[in-house]
């Protein structure tokens, strides 16, 4: 978890002719949002890219597949292309799937350090590479226990 913003710092420092682009997701960086501050002290250019879903999609995703419904992985985000800003580095915000190709074509043309936040569906199912019956079944299973436990206890989210 939260390894995409340091190993894009890495190859950045080794090779600074090279463009990087790192894909995070919001969770892990959340966790090293100070590290923003390294990528300005160095004048890094590497571009990151925020799955901005609110969630913390990997734990959310091995939960399910053990059979359990998502529990404590929402994530109350701030808009981290603001927060970027406020940083001094370029943020931009991506809220419109229509908006994604000109934004990053600009984004990878920007000279420096630049974050997409991009807003993701919270819902979308995230597929492991080589998904297994035994996990399918544990999805199954996590989504009937979510819609059972959301017409006795709430919405089951947190």
């Amino acid at each position: 978890m939260s390894n995409a913003m340091p190993h894009a710092l890495g190859a950045q420092l080794l090779d600074r002719d090279r463009q990087v682009v790192a894909f995070c997701g919001d969770g892990g960086l959340s966790m090293l949002l100070g590290d923003l501050m390294t990528l300005r002290t160095y004048e890094l250019p590497v571009t990151l890219v925020v799955f901005d879903n609110r969630r913390l999609g990997m734990v959310k995703l091995e939960q399910e597949q053990s059979g359990l419904p998502e529990f404590g992985t929402v994530l109350d985000n701030p808009d981290f292309a603001a927060v970027t800003t406020a940083m001094g580095l370029t943020g931009v915000r991506v809220t419109d799937p229509a908006d994604l190709d000109d934004v990053v074509r600009t984004a990878l043309a920007t000279p420096g350090p630049v974050v997409l936040d991009v807003l993701t569906n919270p819902d979308e199912i995230a597929v492991p590479a080589k998904p297994t019956i035994e996990q399918g079944w544990g999805f199954a299973v996590a989504k009937i226990k979510e819609v059972i436990r959301s017409h006795g206890e709430g919405s089951g989210r947190d």
